[in-house]
């Protein structure tokens, strides 16, 4: 890292004792909810499910206690306040919860309406029903509620931690699935052992069929009847005279011939298994009218069937629908209401639904579809809802539509719809394939859901990654990639690559004068008239400040190139008014040309910064041509080369430290490593005056072991310090090329075990630069590193142009927000916004977040308020020399005491 003359800080990381969250919680969570739903149909789910929770409840949330109790009947009945509660499931010898005080509360708090946890100091009324000789640090009451009855309370503990609402939040799903499971057995209670785990995947199968007026029964393979529903009781055993119902159980394991004769006769199997190969495929329903069933009694009885069949492995299961006809004219307003219920839940489902024939034509699309695709009904009959499907995507989606459709296999994609007036919806298209009982595609039935929040959150941080959060411009890596494009687009035409390098003159006195705001405002409209000036095929990017670049058009000629640059003088002078005010700046335009024959994209850019610091240094508003008179100048950075290879020899290269601060605690943690040198007059000279020039060279690699080797000795040295912080930390920084050197890991392994230093004690910095050339080799050589036990930081995070795919594609444990979006932290200012999403990016990604160049106690309180881990600058204290820092950390010390 390169930090400013005046001492601009850059900044280091995360605390050594912070630890990411175990990610296998998520998977925890599908376990568990996998395994109730395995108990979903189990007739003693009662006496199982509540010991099966509390042991995942206790996994996810690391609790080492946890017990969960009924009412003093059993599981099945509710609990009230007079209940006496009984410990279901405990895994603890010893009670930590007295169970008679935690019977009190029901009935007379809401606290047992909703999960909810307290943690030290634990309030006196919550720590009554903690047993007298339980040494609690945290309590977590998870009550689980049916019917608006409290069937359960699940009680977590735990002596070393304390718990938090996202810890409940993980708990809500396996809550719910418990509810869903119960209210399933209560439902259909015995009638369901040996059904598939899809079918019990439904929560609303059980009160589905339970209240249907139709008959419906399950057939196994061996035609024995698994499963039937009360109307199929009631339809095949007559009620008795006193009017109940034969058993339940009745119709369970009879053979299906039974009572419907020409069972086997309605299908044709065969023929669909010869077709798919296998009996893995759901087949759609069929409908059989006018069928002869038989009753119980031997008395026939004419019936419509609905028949379909499903198969999951080795097992396979009819299912039939049975409409009687002699009772049909009693069932009407029963069967009218149940379809009048199933249309609602279809209309009022959240995603947009449409099912689609063979011949590409809409035959039914709910209202969810119209106001997704901003379609009226009769647009979208026949194959004009294909007119939905937004240009680009339209392609590739009906290919992929065509071959689900030949192959007889569903299909997922996320396209974009567009309406008739333009407006945009990204949707996740899932579609099912619809085949007939002969094994013939019918079409498919199609769902969309609106994710286009998800693709606006995602541009929203990808403009933040690409593009200056104050002018809208491209920043600076975004211009060095496009610049590259630019050489190798050169290479092959043999042309020229043109810079401009501005900045302008007097932007400091209106700062000072009319203060930041004005300033930002007034960098805003000259973003808007270079954009103006320039052409079409232009790029125009700032670079930082008042500092903006062009990249021209390739193979522009330098009278073109002249007639742009007085075009961009003369926008810019023009006056602004801004606020009642009345400003007049101008600007001094520095110009480079070249090609992959004499430059690279760095050379051109410094080629240009150094015309522009002739134009400046010639009176301002000026434009200058980087020529051969220009380059003879450049002999004063021949001359830092020189000074810089014997300043190596003779050891006048040293290390200042800047403290690293936590944000809640303002406790330091550790410090930076920062490079400086000593020039032959004794003179202290910072990087950003003699780096470019090491880059330049291989001395930045020479220079960079110096740099590990002194920063493992003085940790070294340091923690033999009274005051230094347990398991302190130093950072150092990297370049592209150091990153790059086959021996950089070897080399810090082996400073690591000459000083005695412990690699997770040392973290690695680095910018975006790093990765520009050879991605995937830079991603090979930084898990090395890893591996070694360094943490890794992502330097000046908001500045480059691919920051999203750097945290998703390469082991980052720190990101460090770039000091120009903490200079002007606010309440309502862009940058606060641009922290805060970066922060919300960072927590999505469990990343260590450190705010660079904090300069005030207010920028302090800021970075703190919007969650940052970490802060350095001024504010905590400059950059010092190794001998003073333990003064500091004593006095330090003293400050957070």
């Amino acid at each position: 890292m390169n930090d400013q003359a005046d001492g601009v800080a850059k900044t280091n990381i995360s605390d050594a004792n912070t630890k990411t969250e175990n990610r296998r919680t998520n998977t925890q969570t599908r376990d568990a909810i996998d395994a109730i739903q395995e108990l979903l149909f189990d007739p003693e789910v009662s006496a199982k499910i509540f010991e099966l929770v509390l042991g995942y409840f206790q996994e996810i949330t690391k609790s080492e206690k946890g017990v969960c109790f009924v009412s003093g009947d059993n599981a099945e009945f509710p609990i009230h306040a007079n209940s006496k509660l009984t410990a279901l499931a405990n895994d603890q010898e010893k009670p930590f919860i007295n169970s008679d005080v935690l019977a009190t509360w029901v009935g007379q708090k809401n606290i047992l309406n909703t999960p909810i946890f307290y943690n030290t100091p634990i309030p006196v009324g919550a720590a009554s029903i903690i047993a007298k000789d339980a040494n609690l640090s945290g309590i977590m009451v998870l009550p689980i509620v049916l019917h608006s009855e409290l069937r359960a309370i699940c009680v977590l503990g735990s002596e070393v931690k304390n718990y938090t609402p996202a810890e409940v939040h993980k708990l809500m799903p396996i809550i719910g699935a418990v509810m869903c499971t119960l209210q399933s057995a209560e439902s259909v209670r015995g009638n369901f052992l040996g059904l598939d785990q899809k079918i019990a995947d439904n929560r609303y199968l059980s009160s589905l069929i339970s209240s249907s007026p139709l008959g419906v029964i399950v057939v196994k393979s061996d035609f024995t009847i698994l499963l039937s529903n009360p109307s199929a009781q009631d339809m095949f055993y007559l009620r008795e005279t006193g009017g109940q119902s034969a058993d339940t159980q009745a119709l369970s394991g009879m053979d299906v011939h039974r009572v419907i004769p020409n069972y086997e006769s309605l299908f044709q199997w065969s023929n669909q298994q010869a077709r798919y190969g296998s009996e893995t495929e759901a087949l759609g329903p069929h409908l059989w009218e006018d069928q002869k069933a038989l009753r119980y009694d031997g008395s026939e009885c004419s019936v419509n069937l609905t028949i379909f069949r499903y198969s999951h492995g080795t097992q396979r299961f009819t299912t039939l629908q049975i409409q009687d006809n002699t009772v049909n004219q009693k069932r009407t307003e029963e069967y009218k209401r149940t379809t009048q219920e199933l249309n609602a839940l279809t209309q009022l489902a959240p995603v947009a639904i449409i099912r689609v024939s063979k011949e590409w034509e809409c035959s039914f699309a709910n209202d969810k579809w119209y106001e997704f695709t901003g379609l009226t009904p009769d647009e979208s009959t026949g194959a004009d809802w294909i007119n939905a499907i937004h240009s680009g995507d339209v392609k590739d989606f009906l290919e992929a539509l065509r071959f689900s459709m030949s192959q007889g296999v569903d299909h997922s994609q996320e396209i974009r719809l567009v309406s008739p007036i333009g407006a945009t919806k990204w949707v996740d298209f899932n579609l099912r394939i619809l085949i007939s009982p002969e094994g013939v595609v019918e079409g498919f039935l199609g769902t969309c859901a609106d994710v286009t929040e998800r693709y606006i959150n995602q541009e929203k941080l990808r403009h933040i990654a690409e593009y200056d959060g104050l002018t809208g411009l491209a920043n600076r890596v975004l211009f060095q990639d496009r610049l590259q494009q630019a050489f190798n687009w050169a290479e092959r035409d043999n042309s020229l690559v043109n810079v401009f390098f501005l900045d302008l003159d007097g932007f400091k006195d209106v700062n000072d004068s009319l203060g930041h705001n004005i300033g930002d405002i007034l960098l805003q409209k000259v973003a808007e008239r270079l954009v103006n000036a320039l052409r079409k095929n232009d790029t125009v990017a700032r670079f930082g400040g008042d500092e903006f670049v062009v990249l021209l058009g390739i193979d522009d000629h330098l009278t073109e190139v002249m007639v742009v640059a007085n075009k961009v003088i003369q926008t810019v002078a023009q006056p602004y008014l801004i606020e009642g005010n009345e400003i007049f700046v101008t600007t001094s335009l520095g110009i480079a040309q070249g090609n992959h024959k004499n430059a690279n994209p760095d050379i051109l850019l410094k080629n240009a910064d150094f015309a522009l610091y002739k134009a400046k240094r010639e009176g301002k508003n000026k434009i200058q041509l980087f020529n051969e008179e220009l380059e003879a100048g450049s002999a004063e950075r021949a001359t830092m080369l020189n000074s810089l290879r014997k300043g190596l020899k003779e050891k006048r290269f040293l290390l200042h430290y800047q403290a690293i601060c936590n944000s809640t605690t303002k406790q330091v943690i550790g410090f930076e490593s920062l490079l400086r040198f000593n020039s032959e007059e004794g003179d202290l000279i910072y990087p950003d005056r003699f780096i470019p020039t090491l880059e330049e060279t291989r001395m930045i690699i020479e220079v960079g072991r110096w740099v590990i080797d002194e920063t493992c000795r003085q940790l070294s040295q340091w923690q033999n310090c009274e005051n230094f912080p347990e398991d302190g930390y130093l950072a150092f920084n990297v370049s592209a090329k150091q990153l790059l050197d086959d021996d950089l890991v070897q080399h810090i392994a082996e400073s690591c075990k000459l000083h005695g230093i412990n690699p997770s004690q040392l973290v690695m910095e680095m910018t975006e630069s790093v990765f520009i050339n050879k991605p995937e080799r830079v991603k090979g050589i930084l898990h090395r590193i890893k591996a070694l036990g360094l943490r890794l930081a992502l330097d000046d995070f908001g500045t480059g142009y691919s920051s999203l795919s750097y945290l998703q594609n390469y082991p980052f444990d720190i990101i460090k927000i770039d000091k120009s979006f903490i200079d002007d932290l606010s309440t309502s200012s862009n940058d606060t916004k641009i922290v805060k999403a970066i922060i919300a990016l960072a927590s999505s990604l469990e990343l260590v977040v450190v705010a660079e160049g904090v300069e005030s106690a207010q920028a302090g309180k800021m970075v703190e308020q919007l969650g940052a881990h970490l802060f350095q600058g001024y504010h905590l204290s400059k950059p010092i020399p190794s001998g003073d820092v333990p003064v500091f950390l004593e006095a330090q010390s003293k400050q957070t005491k």
